[in-house]
């Protein structure tokens, strides 16, 4: 009876993907296929590098197996387990010197088991070298390609696999953006798809407070300029929002002299400013609220 592998290559990029592959079918051997499927990326703190998952899986279980990675313009760094079905995570063994990864489900365990598994997903770590991914243009694809690849099942039975190349590229897009409430697309001219993804939405102040007139702030999505429909009014202020001392500037002098008055010092204030937080009382909670936001803490003062 022919037992089929599958074992897939996804990638997590708001990139895009393409997958070739071929097959390879005999009657005396187990067979199994190995597809290119998709691409993503990450930022480290000191360097770019895109991910990838490769995934295995199989209607009959494996116990370990071995591949080669390859890909244009990047450099293998690091494999680590995503996730395994039928058993704990494998053992992993690097080569990166040769860009090799292997894998067994040998257990630690007194009776010496060895696990099997029906399926595996490892994460791959390719370093874009010397260059940041703002830096690289749009449109710009590399090919990953899979080799040499060698899985066996819990009595050495080898699985006939062949090599598999996929393509990981930055999108790059051809018109307006297209938006709904739920997110926006484009299509990218590499690979013709429509890629979506979530909005990103900012407070923007689309109307300024006057005297005579309450301004407006919306959220807009900063990629594509849709409109949520949540809004917030603008209330005109003849003073400016966490100037206790009243010198028009907002500084550590301010946060003294809001102290002092709530340590009743006799002292003169701006009242109008005293309640830095907005929650209709002046206490030790706007002491802090004016602390964190002269400390650059993301919070709003009033």
């Amino acid at each position: 009876m022919k037992r089929v592998l599958t074992i897939a290559l996804t990638l997590v990029f708001v990139l895009s993907v393409f997958s070739l592959a071929s097959l390879t079918v005999s009657a005396e051997a187990l067979s199994a296929t190995c597809t290119v499927t998709g691409a993503g990326y990450d930022v480290g703190a000191s360097e770019t590098y895109v991910t990838a998952d490769v995934m295995f899986t199989s209607e009959t279980a494996f116990a370990a197996g071995m591949f080669s990675v390859v890909a244009d313009n990047l450099v293998f760094a690091d494999c680590t387990v995503a996730q395994s079905l039928g058993g704990e995570d494998p053992e992993i063994n690097l080569d990166l010197t040769q860009n090799k990864v292997m894998f067994t489900g040998f257990s630690f365990s007194p009776d010496d088991d060895i696990r099997s598994y029906t399926e595996l997903t490892f994460v791959l770590k390719f370093v874009i070298e010397g260059t940041a991914l703002s830096d690289v243009a749009a449109g710009t694809s590399w090919n990953i390609n899979i080799t040499d690849i060698d899985v066996v099942n819990i009595d050495e039975q080898e699985y006939i696999v062949d090599n598999a190349t996929g393509l990981i590229h930055i999108h790059n897009y051809t018109g307006e953006w297209a938006s709904d409430d739920e997110g926006h697309w484009n299509t990218c001219s590499v690979c013709e798809q429509d890629v979506k993804s979530a909005h990103t939405y900012q407070w923007v102040v689309t109307k300024e407070a006057t005297e005579d007139e309450d301004g407006l702030k919306e959220e807009i999505c900063s990629v594509c300029g849709h409109i949520s429909g949540e809004q917030e009014a603008i209330i005109f202020k003849d003073y400016v929002p966490g100037d206790i001392n009243g010198d028009s500037e907002v500084d550590n002098k301010d946060l003294t002299r809001l102290f002092q008055y709530l340590s009743n010092w006799e002292v003169e204030v701006n009242e109008d400013a005293l309640d830095v937080n907005g929650d209709g009382s002046v206490d030790n909670k706007d002491l802090t609220r004016l602390f964190q936001y002269l400390s650059n803490w993301d919070v709003e003062i009033f």
